[in-house]
């Protein structure tokens, strides 16, 4: 596999340097003035690192807004001078790795980029030997309110990924101003539905959102909410949304164990929960349909298991899906 670096820094590659050769794994470094010469005739199963250094804030913006448009592209962010303020919101926009100030004080390895490129577009295999270390290996209930969870403590929560579906043809079709007012208003009727079940929309950028639900280790009311917002999504297109066309959209659901942060603080913030229901959403859900984890899935109700069926293997969990009746 080619690992591709993009960077102004002497020092970037020799951070891989260790890496390059082992296993047929061929290094090459770029200057950051190429990126975009070169991106598109990139093999997809290179994988690339661009050095977020080499630019300012306006321009790294830029350059990120522009990776996300290539997921077919796996790619990782760079940070050795700790610019990106919200880590989470390069996962939303398909980034398979961040290396920031903090992970470089330790080796690189390989284990750690073929995880990295085992997160990769709907299209392309989970590899079987990498596994999940978002399930949580201990339960620490966070309870039913949301004042007696602490910023910075660990809990285990109830994470919802909700998402708009076919964005590039939402841009092309509607416009950035009508785009803007559709996501707006979905934004807001999703905030309000979770709400009236005690949940947080807790990140949210642009098409996506992820939201958090305390989980007291015995129930899951989210997972009936996202049944019911699958089977009505005609009527929430139609009465909620300022445009008169039927939207699609995704979600996934899981349980697992994060450090919690208030929201807007959740900069550097990065664990394996919030990757894993991040690429659950993004890497392997399909517009339109309702995944649940295994952890998610103990807390549907049995009636309603007729309803779901099989999806396959995902970063070693078995992941369930809700049958669609239309």
């Amino acid at each position: 596999m080619n690992l591709i670096i993009f960077s102004d820094s002497k020092t970037t590659g020799t951070y891989y340097k260790k890496i390059s050769g082992k296993r047929g794994m061929n290094l090459e470094v770029y200057p950051s003035r190429e990126l975009k010469k070169r991106i598109k005739g990139i093999d997809k199963n290179a994988f690339v690192y661009v050095d977020i250094s080499a630019y300012n804030d306006k321009e790294s913006d830029k350059i990120i807004r522009y990776l996300s448009r290539y997921c077919g592209v796996r790619y990782g962010i760079f940070d050795p001078k700790g610019m990106i303020q919200d880590v989470a919101i390069l996962f939303f926009g398909g980034a398979s790795d961040y290396i920031g100030k903090d992970i470089l004080k330790k080796a690189l390895t390989l284990t750690r980029l073929k995880k990295a490129a085992a997160f990769h577009a709907h299209e392309m295999p989970v590899a079987e030997e990498i596994s999940s270390t978002a399930t949580p290996s201990k339960v620490i209930p966070s309870g039913s309110k949301w004042g007696e969870i602490r910023s910075g403590q660990e809990y285990t929560f109830i994470l919802m990924y909700v998402e708009l579906d076919h964005h590039e043809e939402l841009r092309k079709n509607l416009g950035e101003d009508l785009v803007h007012a559709v996501t707006a208003s979905f934004k807001k009727y999703i905030e309000k539905v979770v709400t009236n079940i005690n949940g947080r929309v807790w990140i949210w950028n642009d098409f996506s959102g992820l939201i958090l639900f305390p989980f007291n280790g015995k129930s899951c009311d989210a997972v009936i909410t996202c049944f019911k917002l699958i089977l009505n999504r005609k009527l929430i297109c139609v009465e909620e949304l300022p445009f008169m066309k039927l939207f699609s959209f995704h979600i996934a659901l899981h349980i697992g164990n994060t450090v919690y942060k208030q929201k807007g603080k959740t900069g550097t913030l990065v664990s394996d929960t919030i990757n894993s229901i991040f690429h659950l959403g993004r890497k392997f859900a399909k517009p339109g349909n309702f995944y649940l984890t295994t952890e998610a899935y103990e807390f549907v109700p049995e009636k309603l298991h007729q309803f779901f069926v099989p999806a396959g293997s995902f970063e070693g969990s078995e992941i369930m899906r809700m049958l669609l009746p239309f």
